[in-house]
Formats: structure tokens, C-alpha cells, sequence
């Protein structure tokens, strides 16, 4: 484990399985809980934390003595996540562990899975489908953050909570990092940093979503195939 700690590099910045650069640049921490917010209805946050996750497992795999990638764990008390689009986001699906508990067993859950500290990447989902958000509890999440950081202090394990931006303006979370999420248009993402356990924030960033055409398409629209001759 020290080992694997050692070897992995801080950040999660990686390019996804899309071509997107989602976290590129963004010093993720390890061993702490980070909170992506958006607001409901967005859906990019679980493609954040499915990037993550590929990045994760396809670096400890690169430095694996017998070729294995570490695990990942998502907590999905919706039930919410379709494994044909986890597989195409590079996630491999036979060392991530799906959980699917109560709404209200959902915090405690997640802490016991984050004190195993068997997951590179562990996915705390608080928002469900697009457009809709778990029941509420009585769930005081400021505590459960709080148990979570202790749980994977010390560790390379990175705890991705995903939040309704809402909800999490509204709780202040003693979160190590906080990442905002909006959609100005069809074509763009705007993320922000606007907390960090250094005291470090920064400006919006705008992240295309439009793939690039490779040269030898051009002038065809993206996934439209050539008419044959």
C-alpha cells in the first residue's frame, strides 16, 4: 500500500475515454473528500467521477506486479448507474464495486467502505438520475464528511462526493475541495474551484464538449458516417 501511495501521482488530471480534458490541471487530492457539484438535471458530475475512476485504475494497473488495477467503489442508493456507459468511459467494470443502499443508510455505507481503504477512487452519489435528488433524511452530512476524511486520511484513497449545487451552497461541507459544475450552452461546461484546504480557488474554466472532426472527416458532422459511393 505504501508502495502504491508513493507511486501514484497526486492528481487525478487525466483526459476521459471521451477525448475530454474534465480535470486536466486540477491538483485532486488524495486521502481527502472532494465535493462535484452541479446542479440537478447537469449529469456531468458522474462523468467526472467516471473519469476518475479509468484514471485510477488504468495507473495502478501500469505499476501492478501481476497487471491488476485497483478497486473502485460507487455508493448508488438510485440504482442509477448503467454499466454499458461505465464501461465506455474506460472503467473496468470486473474491480468496481457497486453498492446499493437505502437512502438513509447512504452515509453509513459509504463511511464503513471508506475506512476499508480497499478503493483507489470511492463515489459517494448524493443526486440519483438527472433531475431528481434521494429523499430526504435526517442524514447530518456535515458529520458524515467529517468521518469520511478521517477514514481515508493518510491514504491514496480520493472520496468523490457528488452533490446538487443547491444543496451543497446551501450545507458548506468540510470538504478538502469543492468543484462547481454549469452548463452555459450546448457546446460548453464551465468548472470552478471554489474551495480548497489550501485556501486556493479559481476562476471558471470553460471546457468545450464538442469532439474535435479528425482531419480525414472534414466537412462530415461528427458520428455521421461517409455515404458510400
Amino acid at each position: 500500500m505504501a508502495v502504491l501511495s508513493l507511486a501514484l501521482p497526486t492528481s487525478l488530471a487525466r483526459r476521459d475515454a471521451t477525448g475530454l480534458p474534465l480535470l486536466a490541471g486540477l491538483d485532486v487530492p488524495r486521502g481527502g473528500v472532494v465535493e462535484l457539484a452541479a446542479p440537478n438535471g447537469l449529469a456531468r458530475t458522474t462523468q467526472l467521477a467516471l473519469s476518475a475512476c479509468a484514471t485510477a485504475q488504468r495507473l495502478s494497473r501500469a505499476i501492478s506486479h501481476d497487471g491488476d488495477s485497483r478497486w473502485c467503489g460507487w455508493v448508488d442508493a438510485r440504482g442509477t448507474l448503467y454499466a454499458p456507459a461505465v464501461a465506455e468511459a474506460g472503467v473496468e467494470l470486473s474491480r468496481l464495486l457497486v453498492v446499493r443502499p437505502e437512502p438513509e443508510e447512504l452515509a453509513k455505507v459509504a463511511v464503513r467502505m471508506a475506512t476499508s481503504r480497499l478503493f483507489s477512487v470511492l463515489v459517494v452519489d448524493r443526486v440519483g438520475v438527472p433531475g431528481a435528488s434521494l429523499p430526504a433524511t435526517k442524514t447530518r452530512w456535515d458529520i458524515a464528511v467529517r468521518k469520511l476524511a478521517l477514514a481515508c486520511e493518510s491514504s491514496d484513497t480520493t472520496v468523490l462526493l457528488l452533490s446538487d449545487d443547491t444543496v451543497a451552497q446551501r450545507e458548506a461541507l468540510p470538504v478538502a475541495m469543492r468543484l462547481e459544475l454549469t452548463r452555459p450552452d450546448h457546446a460548453q461546461m464551465q468548472l470552478r474551484v471554489v474551495k480548497d484546504r489550501r485556501g486556493v480557488t479559481s476562476g471558471a474554466r470553460m471546457i468545450s464538449l464538442v469532439k474535435r472532426v479528425h482531419p480525414s472527416t472534414h466537412g462530415t458532422h461528427p458520428g455521421v458516417k461517409r455515404a458510400s459511393p
